[in-house]
């Protein structure tokens, strides 16, 4: 049940801060980046606070309580999850704008290096769903005091002018929803896993995609932010020279999924026989049909720039392709009665769909940038 923690966090997280702290990086000066964050803190301060009232409601009276049947495992930690997950992107932002990535990579070994270790002590010393959440309440929580630590603080925050909220309030809008879908997309294959299968295979589930998941993390977040950083200034300047950024850096990623993976893959099939339960002698398959959707995401999310361009329509429809894709998959493969390996499978090759057409718009947006400068 921890998987199902983490989804409806993750949910949570995708519009907590209203995703103000996409536009620091492009802001036009200081007084509107510490408007930004401060505008990103307060947005997430107040989500969360509303969702911990909200989770205190009895489950009879409490609206949308229809949405999912099953009860969310200790449901009251979700609101801390969030706030410090949102905080972490508001400084992961602050960081990129300023072109300091040394404390955005420290901070993703920390992260990185807790998940992989609290997974691994979890199974090893039978914490289960407890051991794991807190785990990634622990990760969240680390890696947003390191990024603090190298912030100037006094510096973050400023008073939020009229002229600034009205002037981000459309992108803030237009980038929530692109993050909610986008975050519909990654939590939906687990969401809808958990309406047929069992506990026991959902976590299961959540461990392969974890011990696959973090060494690519430590890799693909500092290419992302610095990436992001550089995408933000050539977008404006020079089109044409982010282009062949873009290109070159998804070539240089697609060599280094191949070891990466391979190295990750066998890792999960050896992982039985460190944990020593027959419980998890599936982990190893789980990992391998996990591996489309993860080698594309390691792929193609870590350069995904398109609100440099003011294109996050073209996310949305991109997600939107993916999430009917990764559906239809699921009711394929579950009305033909496929194993639990088997459904995973077919939803993850499904995925890539999503992925594909939202590269071809990258650079369908690029196009349509340089047209502009000729």
């Amino acid at each position: 049940m921890a998987g199902i923690f983490i989804a409806y966090g993750g949910l949570v997280c995708a519009f907590a801060s209203l995703r103000f702290e996409w536009s620091i990086p492009s802001a036009r000066d200081e007084d509107e980046v510490r408007s930004l964050v401060t505008m990103s803190f307060l947005s997430s301060i107040f989500v969360s606070t509303a969702l911990f009232v909200l989770l205190m409601v009895p489950d009879r009276v409490r609206p949308f309580a229809f949405i999912y049947s099953k009860p969310i495992p200790f449901a009251p930690l979700i609101p801390f999850f969030v706030f410090c997950t949102s905080a972490t992107a508001i400084l992961t932002a602050v960081h990129v704008r300023s072109r300091n990535m040394s404390p955005v990579s420290r901070s993703r070994y920390w992260q990185s290096g807790v998940l992989l270790a609290g997974n691994l002590t979890s199974g090893v010393a039978n914490f289960n769903a407890l051991g794991l959440i807190l785990s990634n309440i622990l990760a969240s929580t680390i890696s947003a005091i390191s990024l603090f630590e190298k912030a100037q603080i006094s510096e973050l925050f400023g008073k939020v002018s009229r002229s600034t909220a009205k002037a981000y309030l459309s992108e803030a809008s237009a980038s929530t929803t692109v993050s909610v879908v986008n975050t519909t997309f990654t939590s939906c294959l687990p969401l809808l896993l958990a309406l047929r299968y069992s506990a026991q295979e959902i976590g299961i589930y959540f461990v392969a995609m974890r011990l696959i998941n973090s060494p690519a993390a430590l890799l693909s977040g500092g290419i992302s932010s610095s990436f992001w950083g550089e995408a933000a200034e050539l977008a404006k300047s020079d089109p044409t020279k982010l282009r062949k950024l873009y290109l070159k850096t998804i070539k240089t990623l697609a060599l280094f999924s191949l070891p990466l993976f391979s190295a990750a893959l066998a890792a999960t099939i050896v992982l039985p026989h460190i944990l020593g339960k027959r419980d998890w002698a599936d982990v190893g398959v789980i990992a391998a049909a996990c591996m489309p959707q993860v080698a594309a995401g390691f792929i193609f999310s870590s350069t995904n720039h398109l609100i440099v361009y003011g294109r996050q329509g073209y996310q949305v429809f991109s997600d939107l392709i993916a999430i009917c894709a990764s559906m239809l998959a699921f009711y394929f493969a579950t009305t033909m009665d496929a194993s639990f390996p088997m459904t995973i499978l077919v939803m993850s090759a499904a995925s890539i769909l999503g992925y594909t057409i939202r590269f071809l718009l990258h650079l369908k947006a690029n196009t349509e940038a340089i047209n502009v400068r000729i």
